[in-house]
């Protein structure tokens, strides 16, 4: 009897402690599934704060760089129209007001993102509008007109020209005098016309057509616009397929174009053709066989020179 006591009171104490550990168990698992809910909401929490974070230092950060780009394309409209700060007379959100001189006046007017777009210059009784486009932070200012009206999207500006590009036709607004001209190209008019050179390609072809003179003299030559290296009102440059180079030099005088050959060009900027290819210089330099693919640029100059003696001599030098 009491052995069956003994072994019922081991039963009952086998099963408590049972129960004791299943019991622990239990909390234990739910502890641990608390802390895990606990967890992944804390890591939601934390997630959100950190996208929070995130996105407010984004915004802080367009923020910061919509002012600097502001503060540059005004900074570049300034040294444009060489004004500086100690000609700022008044400012506000939509108005800047400078006076760089007693009798003149510049106005900047801003739309409603701060951005300045339109410009007006006083001088005495004179008033003059002007429209601001940039091309990134760069400025250009040209005759007040509307492009409102006008297809497409900004395709090129220069200081002188502001194009607008739709589908295969460009309008081209360009300044005549102190208005604003406009003129509109269809650019399947142009076969194999790549999209790389449409504005050297069409910049050439307007530059002609403006001119009856030019436009006469590439007809009557038959000229390839592609072999134009450069064309002003006074000369054009070609290159042809063989890189054989060509001037044709306006002479003003006789109302006709005189023509010299290169074999190559010299080593001077472009641009600088306009300071050897005057009438009176080029004559010039052709009158003493000065050979002009041997010209050089240095300093603002543009020099000839020769080996004399064995010693390396200018003999000839033009200030550009």
């Amino acid at each position: 009897m009491d052995n069956e006591n003994k072994d019922n009171q081991e039963t009952s104490d086998k099963n408590e402690l049972i129960g004791k550990v299943k019991s622990v168990k239990t909390i234990k698992q739910k502890y641990n599934q608390g802390k895990n809910k606990i967890s992944r909401t804390s890591s939601k929490i934390r997630e959100s704060v950190n996208k929070s974070i995130h996105r407010k230092t984004e915004e802080t950060a367009e923020r910061i760089n919509d002012v600097l780009n502001k503060n540059s394309k005004l900074h570049n409209l300034e040294k444009l129209l060489y004004l500086d700060k100690s000609h700022l007379v008044k400012s506000d959100k939509e108005t800047i007001f400078y006076k760089p001189t007693p009798k003149k006046i510049v106005i900047f007017e801003s739309n409603t993102q701060g951005e300045v777009e339109s410009v007006s210059i006083k001088e005495d009784s004179k008033i003059d509008l002007y429209v601001v486009k940039y091309t990134n932070y760069t400025p250009f200012i040209y005759p007040s007109f509307s492009d409102n009206k006008i297809p497409g999207e900004p395709y090129y500006m220069d200081e002188n020209e502001i194009w607008y590009k739709s589908d295969n036709t460009l309008t081209i607004c360009y300044k005549n005098n102190n208005t604003m001209a406009f003129n509109i190209v269809n650019l399947s008019d142009f076969e194999n016309l790549a999209e790389e050179n449409i504005v050297t390609f069409i910049k050439r072809y307007n530059f002609i057509h403006r001119s009856f003179r030019l436009t006469k003299f590439v007809e009557e030559n038959t000229i390839d616009i592609n072999e134009i290296i450069r064309i002003t009102n006074k000369y054009i440059i070609l290159q042809d397929k063989d890189a054989n180079y060509a001037i044709y030099l306006y002479d003003h005088i006789q109302d006709n174009f005189s023509k010299m050959f290169l074999s190559k060009l010299p080593t001077i900027e472009l641009s600088s053709f306009d300071t050897i290819l005057t009438l009176e210089m080029s004559k010039f330099i052709m009158e003493n066989k000065y050979p002009i693919e041997q010209f050089e640029e240095h300093n603002g100059f543009i020099e000839y020179n020769r080996v004399i003696d064995n010693r390396r001599v200018c003999v000839f030098r033009l200030k550009i």
